[in-house]
């Protein structure tokens, strides 16, 4: 890889991070559609959703440079180090090889992929309201949230499980989590705050953005109890498991926390409900 493509993805798309989440919402759903039905490995969904979020970022890199590089100036891309035709062609070879994987993967994940990628490009052109949705830091992101559905079905049907209402439960939680994880990582205190970088706090006040987020950790609680209860999973189990997931993100989102603890928290709920997803789904009778 060159160091200057390198560069940049250390800096906008850390490989083990984004590694390490791909692996963790990748079991969780194969867990879900293996016991639902699923009579086949499918892990070559993991590189497809890994390979789906790193376009994402070339295209946000793209639609944001111009912002970009007032607000963050010392950035490869801003710079120079990168150049947004590089990106292009790393994300074009992107999209190709997941379409292949795709291909392999049959039918169902094929549709699945294909409407995620769809969806992308909407987002990618602010679903030709841009100018209008940029003030609107929540619609912003609750608009550009739906991606995930796409990416959670490819990945159950992957196994080869029939879609059915018990999976709703995952696809709510990849939502909503996901959802929450956007929320946390722009929430900080007045002294935190960046010139020009919108956040949800200098949108809407610390006390409802704070309220905001932990009525979203609620949510992934919520729909983790549903799936886990769709499942037959003993009700001991699911109580702990709702348990472990709001604990982490109800303690960070409350008070004065600053961004770090804050995005943290929101991490956690995310990455322990995977977790607990992938082993709870079967302790079935």
């Amino acid at each position: 890889m060159p160091r200057r493509l390198s560069a940049w993805m250390d800096e906008r798309f850390p490989p083990v991070t984004y590694t390490a989440l791909v692996a963790v919402f990748g079991v969780a759903g194969l867990s879900v559609g293996w016991v639902t039905g699923g009579e086949r490995w499918g892990l070559a969904a993991l590189p497809v959703v890994w390979l789906f979020f790193l376009h994402l970022r070339v295209l946000d890199e793209h639609k944001d440079y111009a912002n970009d590089v007032v607000a963050y100036p010392d950035r490869v891309l801003s710079r120079g180090v990168v150049t947004l035709s590089l990106l292009a062609k790393v994300g074009a070879l992107a999209v190709v090889v997941q379409l292949l994987l795709s291909i392999w993967l049959g039918v169902p994940a094929l549709m699945a992929f294909a409407g995620s990628l769809l969806f992308s490009f909407a987002m990618f052109v602010e679903f030709g309201v841009g100018r209008w949705l940029s003030k609107h830091l929540v619609l912003y992101a609750l608009t550009h949230n739906p991606v995930m559905v796409g990416l959670a079905i490819l990945v159950i049907v992957a196994t080869g499980a029939p879609l059915s209402g018990v999976h709703a439960g995952f696809i709510a939680f990849s939502c909503v989590a996901m959802l929450g994880f956007e929320f946390g990582r722009k929430i900080r205190l007045p002294e935190e705050e960046h010139p020009g970088v919108p956040s949800y706090t200098s949108e809407l006040g610390q006390g409802r953005a704070r309220a905001l987020l932990t009525l979203t950790h609620l949510g992934s609680a919520a729909a983790l109890v549903w799936l886990l209860w769709s499942l037959s999973v003993p009700t001991v189990m699911i109580g702990v498991a709702a348990l472990a997931v709001t604990a982490p993100g109800v303690a960070t989102s409350v008070g004065r926390q600053r961004a770090r603890r804050v995005e943290l928290g929101a991490s956690l709920v995310l990455l322990v409900g995977l977790l607990t997803m992938s082993v709870m789904t079967w302790v079935t009778p």
